[in-house]
């Protein structure tokens, strides 16, 4: 197909697609095109910092899946991914004893594109802005997750953006001693992606803080949803544990990255 005939859409967007037709998505430095061929459905993404162009480059590498129907259902979704993300602050964050801090982060979204009736047969998903990475744990042991150096908010943000996830965060300090807090693990994967009207939410993480500004408990709530009024579940959280969301839920060890090192 030509590409002139590609459709330009928004993220959060649902739709058809026949045969011939194809559709380009652009969220902050992120490039997704897709089109239906009479055999196939194909996806083709790129990650572009410089000037932007609506047409895919002519040598474009493309993902293909067989699609023999004449139209198919796709979503181009906002999602969270799997690795959780440290929140190093600009300006550490003052606690007094007894007290708490509410307040916003806005992570880049990722792109999650899916197919099918219930768009249930996932493509990919894709980062809109790339983060830096840190190691958490120590020399012998640990996990590789993302950094952010956010700037955060403490009015609910008004402005729309469709480059962000909107993350309520509360900080609660139940020591016997002042707490200054200079960066916060946040577990993407323990949270869920919603949409309103105009932008994207999760719902709020509670961190408390006891004695020795030691973190001993992380809470997940939807309450703050309903301060939003209606609103749609996009992306269920990928690994919430029910029963218990305390520190193995801040910074675990996951065998898989652990480092063993030679006997000697």
């Amino acid at each position: 197909m030509d590409s002139n005939e590609y459709k330009v859409i928004k993220l959060g967007q649902v739709l058809d697609l026949e045969t011939g037709e194809g559709v380009y998505l652009e969220v902050a430095n992120a490039q997704i095109w897709l089109k239906k061929t009479a055999q196939t459905t194909a996806l083709f993404y790129q990650y572009q910092t410089k000037k932007k162009n609506v047409n895919p480059p002519k040598d474009a590498a493309w993902s293909k899946w067989v699609t023999i129907d004449k139209k198919i259902h796709v979503g181009f979704l906002p999602c969270l991914p799997e690795m959780p993300v440290q929140l190093t602050f600009r300006e550490p964050l003052f606690v007094p004893e007894g007290n708490d801090i509410a307040f916003y982060y806005l992570f880049p979204t990722w792109i999650a594109v899916k197919l099918g009736k219930q768009l249930d047969i996932l493509l990919g998903e894709f980062q809109s802005l790339q983060l830096s990475h840190t190691w958490n744990g120590n020399f012998f042991e640990g996990e590789l997750i993302y950094e952010d150096f956010p700037e955060v908010y403490f009015e609910r943000p008004e402005t729309v953006d469709p480059t962000k996830i909107t993350c309520p965060l509360t900080i609660i300090n139940k020591g016997n001693s002042n707490l200054v807090a200079d960066k916060q693990i946040l577990r993407l994967e323990n949270l869920a992606v919603y949409a309103d009207e105009q932008n994207f939410w999760t719902n709020k993480a509670q961190f408390e803080y006891t004695k020795s500004s030691e973190l001993t408990d992380v809470k997940f709530s939807q309450n703050f949803l309903k301060s939003i009024g209606k609103f749609t579940l996009i992306q269920k959280p990928r690994n919430l544990d029910k029963k218990s969301v305390l520190l193995k839920k801040v910074s675990p060890i996951k065998m898989h990255h652990t480092i063993s090192l030679p006997n000697r």
